[in-house]
This record gives structure tokens, C-alpha cells and sequence, in this order.
């Protein structure tokens, strides 16, 4: 793509980018190695309700007697993750059936000290979403923040985030944190600044995933990168970037509400990355990858 820097005026038209497939490395920074998705979990939960309360019985672990009339929410069996000591010779990881999870009590925070896998269904579809809020007008947070350690999610679909003032309204994976992605599906989120679907502020590999979607299922974003916003280091194989969106809503100008599909301003390294109907306002540029150096 050749990207040629233009302010924005405001306005609703927009410019999409056509099929992309391709092998792309954007390498500002020295690269080093992706993450390795981690290893076997030395605990693990199950969660067997699809509710989200806002406090709980802690979880037992699988494999031990479950008292009877144990409930095992989602938010709790992460909240025994963060504090689980088994985990620091290892990952907890967190069994998530079939179903739709509202987060109602905000997004899931992952900071485990060993490491946590949130393990969504390999034969059904496992849906996080943000709800609504009273007004009916968005929702009320982003889905998922990877707060510090490595958070791996894997098999799971993740909807519906909203982060008003912010970035990355589907996933946040914060400075010092780091993430492997493994056949995730991200859509329908919105951020009010960059990265409507994820942004990567600290180290993250992204395989066998779709970030966005058709008929109206793609990510969106006041500013720039409406798909994934990039100001760490982000590794890509066999994925795809699609109808997503730079909305040009948030007041910038000097043409920050660029990369519909993603915006670089660290690295990306990616293979098998297909990227197709990304938008940015017809006066902007880079609808589907926009760099910044």
C-alpha cells in the first residue's frame, strides 16, 4: 500500500480498500519473537453459569468434589486465577462452555501471576459481550483487558465492547502484558479513540482469527485503526482484518483517523493476513493499513 499523508474535514463519506493478501512486515523497532501460547495449566476451572455476578463463592477446582449448589461464574474462576498459587509454576486455565456470557459487571481483567487461559468451546460458539447500557445508547465497557503476565485466548468469540474514551474496545493488551490469540473472532466493538477491536500496547500474536466481520459485524473507531491499533508488537499468521472502520468522529484532524483495518505505530509481522472493506473518510488515507513511523 502507498500511503500518502492528507488531513480530514468532516463528513460522512468514506474510502475502502480493496482484497488484500499478503505477507507484511512493518518493523520501526527491532522485532524479537512472538509469544508462545502457553503450556499446560496446572489448575483449571470450569465455568457453569452463564450469569455475572458481582461477588461469589470461589471456584473449585476441576477434577475436586464440587460442593453441592457451586456456582462458578466466569469473573470469579479469573478472580481464583489472579490469586491461585498453583499458577505460579504455571497457567490456571478457565473452561468456558457453549453459550452467551454478558459481562454486566464490566470487562474481565486477565493478570494471573503463572499465566491464564480463558478456553472457550472447540464444537460451539462461546460469546463474551459487553450489554447495553440504560439508554439503550452503546455499551458500557471494553470485553477483555490483558493486564499484566500472559493472558491466551483461544476459541471464543468477543462482541459487543464499547470503551467510550479510550482504546481498544474488544481487547486491551496493556503495556508489559502479552497475549496469544488463537482462533478468536472480534466484532462489533467500538472505541472512542483508536482500535475498535484490539489494541496492542504490549506483545501479542494473533493466529487462525478474524478481527471484524461482513454485514455489518466489523469493529469501528472515533479515530484511526477501527480494526486493531498497534503500538507494541503484534505478530499475525492465517487471519484476517475485515469491515472494519475509522470513523473520523472524535474531532482529530491531520489525518489521525487513518487505518480502517489497522494502524502501526510499533511493529506488525504478519503472514497469510488477508485485509478487505476497511473504511477511513474519503479525505483520510490508509483504509486498509496505515503506518506511522
Amino acid at each position: 500500500n502507498t500511503v500518502t499523508p492528507a488531513s480530514r474535514a468532516a463528513g460522512a463519506a468514506v474510502a475502502a480498500n480493496p482484497a488484500v493478501q499478503a505477507h507484511v512486515a512493518v518493523l520501526p523497532h527491532l522485532a524479537s519473537a512472538p509469544p508462545a501460547a502457553l503450556g499446560t495449566a496446572t489448575v483449571s476451572y470450569t465455568v457453569n453459569t452463564p450469569t455475572d455476578p458481582s461477588t461469589g463463592t470461589a471456584c473449585v477446582p476441576t477434577g475436586q468434589p464440587q460442593p453441592a449448589g457451586t456456582v462458578c461464574s466466569l469473573r470469579q474462576a479469573l478472580s481464583n486465577a489472579d490469586t491461585n498459587t498453583a499458577g505460579t509454576s504455571g497457567a490456571t486455565e478457565v473452561d468456558v462452555p457453549a453459550g452467551l456470557y454478558v459481562l454486566t459487571q464490566g470487562e474481565i481483567q486477565l493478570n494471573a501471576t503463572g499465566g491464564v487461559i480463558v478456553q472457550g468451546s472447540k464444537t460451539g460458539a462461546t460469546i463474551l459481550s459487553a450489554p447495553g447500557n440504560a439508554s439503550g445508547q452503546g455499551q458500557i465497557d471494553r470485553v477483555v483487558e490483558v493486564m499484566g503476565g500472559q493472558g491466551d485466548l483461544r476459541n471464543l468469540e468477543i462482541s459487543g465492547g464499547y470503551e467510550q474514551n479510550g482504546n481498544g474496545g474488544g481487547v486491551l493488551v496493556d503495556a508489559g502484558a502479552q497475549s496469544v490469540m488463537d482462533t478468536v473472532n472480534v466484532n462489533s466493538n467500538y472505541a472512542g479513540l483508536y482500535g475498535g477491536g484490539v489494541e496492542v500496547a504490549g506483545i501479542a500474536n494473533i493466529l487462525g482469527s478474524t478481527i471484524g466481520g461482513k454485514s455489518g459485524m466489523g469493529n469501528s473507531s472515533g479515530a484511526g485503526s477501527g480494526g486493531i491499533d498497534v503500538t507494541g508488537q503484534l505478530w499475525m499468521s492465517n487471519s484476517s482484518v475485515i469491515g472494519n472502520a475509522a470513523l473520523g468522529t472524535d474531532g482529530s484532524s491531520g489525518g489521525q483517523d487513518t487505518g480502517g483495518g489497522i494502524g502501526v505505530t510499533d511493529q506488525l509481522i504478519a503472514t497469510n493476513l488477508t485485509v478487505d472493506d476497511n473504511t477511513v473518510p474519503t479525505d483520510s488515507y490508509g483504509a486498509g493499513i496505515s503506518v506511522f513511523n
